[in-house]
């Protein structure tokens, strides 16, 4: 092609992945991944494309072949690719693969990847100073407080998490994970009516994201409110049959996680996503660990 054969091209592909991009935005992920399919038949080395592509397979939870578009974008030079290809290795639980590229990237949104995979390992302290050190590099970004706070947890140090969620909370009053990290810390410290606020919020403010309705439906429990609990599960099971916060909340089953009692939502959870996977192995696995920490809880 001539120069200016080549540049209206150019144009029109980035007017494509500019309308791939606002599929995925309004939540249509298979057309914006065909869409991004359709440009890479043309132009197999499209960056913007294989960035769609792969944010479409996360959202759709197919991590695999989200990882794989990253893969792409890392051989052809992307700056971001390493930390993107990072957070969807570790939504496949492959938290080894998020730690490496966490370490081979710069920057504070590296020591916060690094910090959740290292959580997930179940290497707690080592996520608490990854944590410190995002903080210390951006103290005003909530997002490196509510992972510290999360690590903080995971550790058992309980008033310390709090303290870093609520400062969290306090920079970014309309980030509903922090908010839903609060609350479920304050659950653990055994402040239910405070964890009850915190959780509402955080669904008001998110009301698609699942998880802190299922921690809020725990709340609900143990005030003995047995109706409005199963309300919140009905919704959870609704939002998320799949439990795609088990990642993140389960981690590689350290014993920080397995033997806390406040986890036995997320193996309740897990269980009913296993058996409509047709999983009963798995299932019957998670709804015994389940009530193992919460007798009776299924």
């Amino acid at each position: 092609l001539g120069a200016k054969k080549r540049a209206e091209a150019e144009r029109a592909l980035a007017a494509v992945a500019e309308r791939a991009r606002a599929l995925t935005a309004a939540g249509r992920h298979e057309d914006a991944a065909a869409l991004a399919d359709e440009i890479l038949l043309l132009a197999p080395r499209d960056r913007d494309a294989w960035a769609v592509r792969a944010e479409a397979m996360r959202c759709l939870g197919r991590y695999d072949e989200a990882v794989a578009a990253h893969d792409r974008l890392v051989t052809m030079g992307s700056t971001d690719a390493r930390l993107s290809r990072g957070a969807a290795r570790r939504a496949a639980s492959d938290f080894e693969g998020a730690l490496a590229d966490a370490e081979s990237a710069r920057g504070v949104s590296a020591w916060i990847l690094k910090a959740e995979a290292l959580r997930n390992l179940g290497r707690e302290d080592e996520a608490l100073t990854a944590a410190a050190r995002a903080c210390a590099l951006e103290p005003r970004r909530s997002w490196a407080w509510t992972v510290r706070a999360k690590a903080a947890r995971q550790a058992g140090r309980l008033e310390e998490a709090l303290r870093c969620a609520a400062r969290a909370c306090r920079l970014d009053p309309r980030d509903a994970k922090a908010w839903a990290w609060r609350g479920d810390i304050l659950r653990a410290l055994g402040n239910g009516p405070e964890a009850r606020k915190s959780l509402e919020r955080a669904a008001s403010q998110a009301p698609t994201v699942a998880w802190p309705r299922a921690v809020l439906a725990e709340v609900l429990r143990e005030a003995g409110d047995s109706a409005g609990a199963v309300k919140e599960w009905a919704e959870v099971l609704r939002l998320d049959p799949r439990n795609s916060a088990a990642y993140d909340v389960l981690g590689s089953e350290p014993p920080s996680v397995s033997g806390d009692p406040g986890r036995a939502w997320a193996y309740a959870w897990r269980a009913a996503a296993r058996r409509a996977a047709g999983d009963e192995n798995g299932a019957a696995q998670d709804a015994a660990r389940a009530n193992s920490l919460v007798p009776g809880l299924l």
